[in-house]
C-alpha cells in the first residue's frame, strides 16, 4: 500500500506507482496489480496480486487525483485546454499528477451524459483527503481546436477546471511530447500530427478549504 509520500516521491521521479520503474506514455508493469476496493469508512484500499474474483468493475490502479486538479491552481506539470463538450465551452486541465480522468459533477448534469454506476471508491487526493466516486461516464467526445478525442470521465465534486484528463488519458495516446513552459502538446493519431496549444486566460483559483468533501 502506497502512502502520500510515497507517491509524491515515485511522482517527482517519474517513476510507475505500480512497479517502481521510470514511467513513459505507454509504460506496461512487468507484474500486473488489480486494486480492491472497499466501502468508504473502511479500511484502506491496497494493492494485491492478481487472482480469479467476482467480476467487478474496478479500476486498474490506485485513483488519485493533484491538489492542482481539484483546486484549479497551476502547476508545473499541468497544461489548461480549451475545448468543447456537446454545445458548451469547457476548460480542460492535462494533468501527469492525477491518475484517471474526471468531470465537475454539476457540469455532468448540466449536460445530460449517460450515466455508468461502478464499484464505489475513494480518490486520493495529494494532500491526504479523500473523495468518494461511484459513477463514471463512458466515451465522452471532447473536442479540441480541429480533433476529437473520448474520454472515460469520473464525476467528482472539482472546483477549478471542468475536467482533468490524467495519466489514464495520456497512456492511451502512445507518445506524447509536452513542452509545459510553451504550453504545446503534440501527439500523433491516424490522421496525422496532432498539435494543441494551452489556454492561458485564467482559471478560478480556490484554497483547499473550499473544495467539497
Amino acid at each position: 500500500r502506497l502512502t502520500v509520500e510515497e507517491m509524491a516521491r515515485r511522482r517527482e521521479k517519474g517513476l510507475c506507482f505500480k512497479c517502481e520503474e521510470r514511467f513513459t506514455p505507454g509504460h506496461k508493469c512487468k507484474q500486473n496489480f488489480l486494486i480492491e476496493f472497499v466501502d468508504a469508512g473502511d479500511e484502506e484500499p491496497e494493492f494485491v496480486e492478481e487472482r480469479e474474483t467476482e467480476e467487478v468493475e474496478v479500476l486498474d490502479d490506485e485513483a488519485e487525483i493533484s491538489v492542482h486538479a481539484m483546486a484549479g491552481t497551476k502547476g508545473s506539470r499541468t497544461m489548461r485546454l480549451p475545448a468543447w463538450v456537446k454545445d458548451r465551452r469547457v476548460t480542460v486541465l492535462v494533468d501527469n499528477g492525477s491518475s484517471h480522468n474526471f468531470i465537475n459533477t454539476t457540469l455532468s448534469h448540466k449536460l445530460k451524459l449517460p450515466t455508468s454506476m461502478v464499484e464505489p471508491f475513494e480518490v486520493r487526493v495529494a494532500n491526504g483527503e479523500r473523495l468518494r466516486c461511484s459513477k463514471v461516464y463512458r466515451g465522452v467526445p471532447i473536442k479540441f481546436q480541429g480533433v476529437t478525442v473520448k474520454a472515460d470521465l469520473f464525476a467528482l465534486p472539482l472546483v477549478g477546471p471542468d475536467m482533468v484528463l490524467g495519466v489514464q488519458w495520456l497512456e492511451g495516446l502512445g507518445d506524447v511530447t509536452i513542452n509545459y513552459r510553451k504550453g504545446v502538446m503534440k501527439f500523433e493519431t491516424d490522421d496525422g500530427l496532432v498539435t494543441l496549444k494551452a489556454n492561458e486566460g485564467s482559471t478560478k483559483e480556490v484554497g483547499l478549504k473550499s473544495i467539497e468533501k
